[in-house]
């Protein structure tokens, strides 16, 4: 990330909880790319991510390194990564993990009714657009 977020830490919500959570479940040999994450998130949270969730999300969790990209291919990385190793030997379940992630990230939590998440100017993961964001969508929609 270029200059974006400098001297500011970002702060977590559920939106990057459920977006490194979908990332960890993937295939980490090869990462995962937009319609895998939309896939993912999908089966975790019987919903689908917005542009705005992805692009904000992304950046926040590329900032710290918890995440890389390579080729729109996203990886768990640094002390994330870690904590997944380490975490793993327990063999939680899904929703275990989502509170494991969401302690890691001293994350808020969901409030109902909470509204979507907005983009945020100053956390935007460069390269991606609400063009290709639907596009992965309904590619991911022509598999039912």
């Amino acid at each position: 990330m270029d200059e974006q977020g400098v001297g500011r830490t970002p702060g977590f919500g559920w939106s990057e909880v459920w977006l490194l959570t979908s990332i960890s479940f993937s295939n980490q040999d090869v990462g995962v790319d937009l319609k895998g994450l939309i896939s993912v998130g999908d089966y975790i949270n019987h919903a689908i991510f917005s542009g705005p969730e992805l692009r904000t999300g992304l950046a926040k969790l590329a900032f710290p390194g918890y995440i890389v990209e390579r080729e729109l291919h996203f990886f768990l990385a640094g002390r994330a990564r870690e904590f997944w190793i380490e975490q793993g030997k327990s063999r939680m379940d899904l929703r275990k993990w989502q509170d494991a992630f969401s302690k890691f990230l001293s994350a808020s939590p969901y409030q109902p009714g909470q509204a979507a998440v907005a983009d945020d100017p100053e956390w935007q993961y460069p390269g991606i657009t609400d063009q290709m964001v639907d596009s992965a969508y309904h590619e991911y929609m022509q598999g039912f």
